[in-house]
Formats: C-alpha cells, sequence, structure tokens
C-alpha cells in the first residue's frame, strides 16, 4: 500500500503542490504597481502646482545639433543665451513653418554664441538658417568660448539617445523634476523642514523654456538684485569703443559669409529687454552707437526688437526674459519679419 505521502486510493492523505504563477505575471503585476504609484505620487505633485521640467545637459544639445546639422535648407536653428531659449516658442514656430525642422541651441546661463557659429560655419552639412541672440557684449572676443562646454564636449550616439529618451520622460512628469521632484523635494524637506517652492521654469526635451513668472516670490526684490550684479560687472570689465569692438565682428563677418555662400543664411536678433535692465545696456552700449553700426557692417539680416511695432507693449516681468504667453507673441512676428526679408518662403494662398 502506497504511504500517504506517496498518495493512494480515496481517503488516504494526499499533499498537493500549490500552484506557481508564471514570470510573466509577477511581471505585469509588478508594472502594474509601479504605473499606480506613478499615477498617484504624478497626480498628489501636480496639486502641489509642481511642474514637469526635463534637465539640459551637453548630450541632450548634442542631439538637437546633430539633428540640425543633418537637415536640408528647411532647417531653422536658433543659438544664443536664456534670453532666445525662452524667448521663442517653438511649438508656435512649428505650427508657422510646418515643413521646416526646428532647433533650439541656446544655452542658459552661458552667453556669447560666436563659438556655435563657428561650428556651424565649418559644418559643410548645413545650409539651414541661423537665428543668433545678439546682444552686444557678446560679439567681443572674451565671449567668443562661453559657450565650450557643450559644442566641444565629446558625445557618442548613444549617450545623445539617452539624453532625448530621459528629456522626453521628464519633460511629462513632474515627480522627476530636478528641482522640485520628489526626489529633491524629500531632500529639502529633510534638510530644512519644508518643501520647495514652485518653480516657474519648464526645460523642454526640445530644450526650449517656458517661464512663467506668477509663481516667482518677491519678483521686484529678484530684479533688483540682478540688476546690481549685472551693473557690477559692467563697471568692472571695461566695455570696449564701437571701433575696438567691431574689429572682433569683422571675424564674426566672415563666418556668415561661409554659411550664407553656400545656401544658408544667419539672421541676428536683438531680443527684447525692458525696464532697469534695458537702461543699463543704452548706457553701456546704446543701440545708437553699437547696434545700428553693426547692422551696417554685416551682410546677415538683422532685427531688433525696439523696431518691431508689431510687439508692442511687450515687456519682460524679470527685465530680461520674456514669459510663455509673450514668447509666443514674439515668435510669431518674428517669423513674419523673416518672411518679409525673404529669408523664410512666405505662406501659399491668397
Amino acid at each position: 500500500m502506497a504511504s500517504p505521502a506517496q498518495g493512494g486510493p480515496a481517503g488516504v492523505l494526499s499533499l498537493a503542490t500549490p500552484p506557481r504563477a508564471s514570470w510573466a505575471t509577477i511581471w505585469a503585476f509588478a508594472l502594474t504597481l509601479v504605473v499606480v504609484v506613478t499615477i498617484l505620487v504624478e497626480t498628489a505633485w501636480r496639486a502641489f502646482d509642481y511642474r514637469a521640467s526635463a534637465t539640459d545637459s551637453p548630450p541632450l544639445w548634442k542631439f538637437w545639433y546633430e539633428h540640425a546639422a543633418s537637415g536640408t535648407a528647411e532647417t531653422l536653428v536658433f543659438i544664443g543665451s536664456s534670453r532666445i531659449e525662452a524667448g521663442i516658442a517653438t511649438s508656435t514656430v512649428r505650427e508657422r513653418l510646418p515643413g521646416y525642422r526646428v532647433v533650439q541651441l541656446g544655452i542658459q546661463s552661458l552667453g556669447g554664441s560666436v563659438g556655435v557659429l563657428q561650428m556651424f560655419a565649418d559644418d559643410q552639412r548645413f545650409h539651414g538658417v541661423i537665428v543668433c541672440d545678439a546682444l552686444d557684449p557678446f560679439f567681443a572676443r572674451a565671449y567668443w568660448d562661453n559657450q565650450l562646454l557643450y559644442y566641444r564636449s565629446e558625445v557618442g550616439g548613444w549617450d545623445r539617445f539617452e539624453a532625448i529618451a530621459s528629456a522626453r520622460v521628464h519633460e511629462r512628469l513632474a515627480i522627476f523634476n530636478r528641482k522640485t521632484g520628489t526626489a529633491a523635494a524629500l531632500k529639502r524637506l529633510a534638510e530644512r523642514g519644508r518643501l520647495p517652492a514652485v518653480d516657474g521654469t519648464a526645460l523642454f526635451a526640445d530644450r526650449s523654456i517656458a517661464l512663467d513668472f506668477t509663481v516667482v516670490d518677491d519678483l521686484e526684490s529678484a530684479k533688483a538684485t540682478r540688476l546690481e550684479g549685472y551693473r557690477k560687472r559692467y563697471q568692472e570689465v571695461p566695455f570696449p569703443e564701437p571701433g575696438e569692438l567691431y574689429k572682433d565682428v569683422s571675424h564674426v563677418e566672415e563666418l556668415v559669409n561661409r554659411i550664407q555662400n553656400r545656401g544658408g543664411h544667419v539672421v541676428f536678433v536683438r531680443m527684447p529687454s525692458s525696464a532697469g535692465r534695458l537702461a543699463l545696456e543704452e548706457q553701456y552700449h546704446p543701440k545708437s552707437r553699437y547696434w545700428n553700426r553693426f547692422v551696417a557692417h554685416t551682410s546677415a539680416t538683422c532685427i531688433h526688437f525696439a523696431d518691431m511695432e508689431e510687439i508692442a507693449g511687450i515687456t519682460c516681468p524679470d527685465d530680461s526674459h520674456l514669459d510663455y504667453e509673450d514668447a509666443k507673441r514674439f515668435s510669431v512676428a518674428l517669423i513674419d519679419r523673416l518672411r518679409q526679408a525673404g529669408v523664410l518662403p512666405r505662406p501659399a494662398g491668397p
């Protein structure tokens, strides 16, 4: 007779083996749990008015540089500082120019994009349109390499792919925001006993920026502090006279010619500033003595915001950058100006 452990006829105790879940079931359950938790935490973070924002990096910049350089003549690239990065609404530009590659290569906190212009001039693949943020001081040779960290970085294809993939996720989920996401918030809570303030800066995967100044605490005090910092820099570093400055501009014009001789276009745009910052700029490099002289010595198309009557009334909340709503309006006006100058095609139709 079989022992109970071996099994036997009816009425004899049998030890049954419990069913095992498949690995597919386990992974499906784990994935569902992660998705549910992510949705719950993201919903809570949005309730605090925290926003999603990608993180910029040289690999992300290089991804978009390659996208621009390998494009056709229907490629529109923006280079410069945070003024052009925040002042151009790339989604609006794409709506107005549906057949174009629109690439944002401006870099926050690093003015002076002559080095990037040089890179495009050297790259025989590029024959599109470059719109360059043209604040007069950045034409001085001392500022040409300000963005070197980005345009000279050695970045492989996998690093570029990883950067854009990460940015695509981070631009959609507030919990991953480097300043106010869950990890940053918990760290701030542990160190200071409170959650971080809402950040009004949102960086998108295409590297454009949307600024919301309505969430900035004590904006007037912040403006005054920044203005004093800029004033001190002007005082400490003597600003060159127009003739001296435009010795350096002669090299910039060589770069312009190289791009335009192979069918491309270069456009210099003086982005908006206002109030105290504009007054400081007019004190040290007034439009009449610097910008107007530059326009007379370059073959590039030049557009100064002060000459654009269609944006009359637009001001910069922090005196230096447009908010996201005014960036849309400025972008429309700029595209119209580029069409009038023959740099971009006019829309089809009557």
